[in-house]
């Protein structure tokens, strides 16, 4: 017999925002999804056996089965595909709660020692992650797919400045606030409590939390749009000490201004990764735009080629010299003729280790919720993350 009783409706995102208060379960959650490259594809063929390919194929175009390394727009043409620009998606702001979950399972295996884990996340219905911003925005994004991949934080390593392993704001002011001038660049400095790395005062010589260092997540806005002002996020930067020099491992544009700040003052969460190598690129989104930036790394000495946050953290030469992280920076650049105002969210600055979670099944409850089972493969083990940098 058919059941009489209306089980109602779930209102997700009121139960999330009243779960997040009382449970960790609820996570913050980084949607990424990997560019799609273009096809490698032939419509001519080589009649002559001579090298060159001039006659056109009577039939469709013969795809050899792998990509090339772009992902743009490309007209179809002569040994051309044709493909819509499908560069990497990288959203913050997407919450879920986590249960049950199993975050270390180890496996031994000829190749070595692997960790895995496993999990199911509850989300909010498509039609509602669609309304969030840059979900909204971008048209690269329809819906939630298998592989896509969800970045959760694992362990925070620094958190809100708050926090007894927190940051302080530069010593001019205390202030979260910081003002660009018309026409200038502006710095906010947040300079860690803790020293993170190698420290010659440690009776240890290592501070762990360093090597685990994988992004850097934070909230920011601008004041109204006056005058001719925009404000760009031109800077990203992580200060680490060496030899008692302050290098620089930093993202920059890798043309123009970078991302421009929404004049509507409302918050934009930026989330960047510093566990690639220097010359790696990531896309910061902002309206539903991609802006390409660059990781540099300056050193006084051109002798040093440490390429990852975790070696110079790690580094240590053999007169026991100091490799620690000191502060992380963010700078903006206004380009208008009138001063605008930028605000850092001072709770929501994070240093943080990554969990890469790929997305394995979907179960789409329409109007509710989406059940969404996720596979980890966490790879080697935080002691060897610290021992090969």
């Amino acid at each position: 017999m058919a059941s009489a009783v209306n089980t109602g409706s779930l209102n997700m995102p009121k139960m999330l925002r009243h779960l997040s208060h009382r449970t960790s379960q609820v996570r913050d959650l980084v949607f990424v999804r990997d560019a799609i490259k273009r096809k490698e594809v032939m419509t001519t063929k080589d009649t002559n056996k001579d090298g060159t390919r001039t006659d056109a194929l009577s039939g469709p175009a013969v795809s050899f089965g792998y990509e090339t390394n772009s992902s743009a727009q490309q007209d179809a043409g002569t040994n051309l595909a044709y493909h819509v620009s499908s560069p990497e998606l990288i959203l913050p702001g997407l919450k879920a709660i986590q249960s049950p979950i199993t975050s270390r399972s180890g496996n031994l295996e000829r190749t070595g020692h692997r960790i895995t884990g496993a999990c199911t996340f509850y989300i909010p219905s498509l039609s509602y992650i669609k309304s969030l911003p840059e979900f909204s925005e971008t048209t690269q994004f329809d819906e939630l797919e298998t592989y896509d991949k969800l970045l959760d934080m694992e362990r925070i390593i620094i958190g809100d400045r708050d926090s007894a392993s927190g940051y302080t704001f530069d010593s001019s002011t205390s202030s979260s606030t910081m003002s660009v001038n018309a026409s200038s660049t502006n710095n906010k400095r947040l300079t860690v409590k803790n020293t993170l790395g190698e420290s010659a005062s440690a009776s240890t010589g290592f501070h762990p939390s360093a090597h685990e260092i994988d992004r850097f997540q934070f909230r920011i806005k601008r004041s109204a749009a006056a005058g001719t002002s925009t404000a760009y996020i031109n800077i990203i930067k992580l200060v680490p000490v060496v030899n008692n020099y302050n290098t620089n491992m930093q993202w920059e544009p890798t043309s123009g201004n970078g991302a421009p700040l929404p004049t509507s003052e409302e918050y934009v969460t930026i989330d960047v990764p510093f566990n690639v190598k220097v010359g790696s690129t990531t896309l910061i989104y902002i309206g539903g735009t991609g802006y390409e930036y660059t990781l540099n790394y300056e050193y006084p000495s051109s002798s040093e080629n440490q390429e990852t946050i975790r070696e110079i953290t790690g580094y240590r030469n053999s007169n026991s010299d100091e490799a620690y992280l000191s502060n992380m920076l963010i700078g903006v650049q206004n380009t208008g003729d009138t001063t605008v105002t930028v605000t850092i969210d001072d709770k929501n600055s994070i240093l943080y280790k990554e969990a890469e979670w790929r997305v394995e099944s979907i179960k789409d409850y329409r109007d509710e919720y989406m059940e969404v089972k996720a596979v980890r493969v966490r790879g080697d083990r935080a002691s060897r993350r610290r021992a090969y940098g």
